[in-house]
């Protein structure tokens, strides 16, 4: 179970029968997010 929800809408892409939808970038931005509250609490 989560205590939070990060919804996003990513466009299913195809080429033929292969799937090229990723999660990459829901990763990049949790890790962005991350970072950016780690230097906050560094510095603040």
């Amino acid at each position: 179970m989560s205590d939070l929800t990060i919804s996003y809408y990513m466009p299913e892409l195809k080429h033929g029968s292969l799937n090229l939808t990723t999660q990459i970038p829901i990763v990049y931005l949790i890790e962005m997010i991350a970072h950016r509250l780690d230097d906050e609490r560094d510095n603040g």
